[in-house]
This record gives structure tokens, sequence and C-alpha cells, in this order.
């Protein structure tokens, strides 16, 4: 099963806390399964992005912070820094001293692109027309039928049509069809998921 969306953003989050806006699409760094994504434009500074998160994260729990060593893993095809550091809370009874890791997903800012497997984020604007069509799928549903069925983003319940969707998704990966071939075919999809046809016009003109 592959999870598509990610609506949870510290990128956001940083950004309304702090003001400060990091070259990051995804995850939250707690574990080898999902790591803070840092984004190509940090090329070679990833790791003050590693340190400006960690700032920052830290500023937010109210805890001091030291640096204390970096490994790097390999994690399927994708490469990993994992940033321990130690922490210590001072509350009013006692100083509290942690061990943690933090984990982020360095694969664009190492990796040349021409060496890189494609994966959903290289495809924003077609993740953010299926979210539209989904709405629009969606939006004379009663009460009953939003509970009792997910929408198509969601990484689950779409039983035997899931597996041509994520076919699709491996077309597109490996560069076998364009864009537009695979909204077309994921349309046809939703429709039989819904059991509905879509309601406007099918065409599609990338931003």
């Amino acid at each position: 099963m592959q999870f598509m969306f990610v609506h949870f953003s510290v990128r956001q989050l940083l950004k309304h806390d702090f003001g400060v806006d990091l070259p990051l699409a995804g995850g939250i760094g707690n574990s080898v399964k999902d790591p803070v994504i840092i984004k190509s434009e940090a090329g070679p500074d990833y790791r003050q992005v590693e340190d400006e998160f960690i700032k920052y994260i830290c500023l937010g729990r109210r805890v001091k912070w030291e640096f204390l060593q970096r490994d790097l893993l390999t994690e399927g095809q994708r490469r990993l820094e994992k940033v321990k550091i130690r922490t210590q809370e001072i509350t009013q009874k006692e100083i509290i001293t942690q061990i943690e890791n933090y984990y982020f997903d360095i694969t664009e800012c190492i990796v040349p692109a021409s060496e890189r497997r494609k994966t959903h984020r290289d495809f924003p604007q077609l993740i953010n027309e299926l979210e539209a069509r989904d709405t629009l799928f969606r939006r004379e549903f009663d009460s009953d039928e939003r509970r009792s069925i997910a929408p198509w983003i969601a990484p689950f319940g779409k039983g035997g049509i899931e597996s041509k969707n994520d076919a699709l998704w491996e077309s597109l990966f490996e560069d076998r069809i364009l864009e537009e071939e695979a909204l077309e075919a994921m349309t046809d999809l939703m429709e039989r998921y819904y059991g509905r046809k879509y309601p406007l016009d099918r065409q599609w003109t990338k931003k």
C-alpha cells in the first residue's frame, strides 16, 4: 500500500509559529519510516536545514539541545541522515536529560536527479488536480455516504481498484506515461469507485 498524500505540514507549522520557511516536503522526523524530507533546493547546505529544524522544534518544546552525532543511513533507494542530540528540560522539580534521534531524508540533496527514482512528490500538480476532482465527486454526498465511503485520496478502502491505481503511479515513476494520460485513467477509476460520472469537463490545463 502506497501513501500518496501528507496533509500534516511541519514546514507550515514552523512558518506559522516562527516565521521561518525551511525547504521541507513532509515528514516529522521521529523514525526511519517518517523522516523529515529536505528538498533539493537546500543543496549542500542540507545540514544547516537539519540544525534549523531541530533548533525550532526544541524552541517550541522549551528544551535546550546540543548536537552529538550524525550517521548516514540507507532506506531502500532513499538516503537518510540520523542526527543524535541531547536535550535538557528544566522543570520546577528536576532537570530532565534525554538522548533523542531525528531522521532526515536527504536524497534530493545528495543524489543527482537523473539517478533518483521518482515518487508522488514529483507530481504536485497532478496530486492537486486529483484532490480537486475528489472534492467534486463528494460534494453532493449526504452524511451517511461521507462516513461510509473513504475519500479517494485516503490510502485505503479502494479494494481491487487500488492495485490499478498503484500501477498507474508506477508507470508515471518510470516515465512510461504522461501525467495527462495518468489523470484520465485515474478519473476513470474514480468514476468506478464512486459509481457516478465526473461532473465537469475532464480537460486539464497544468499551471
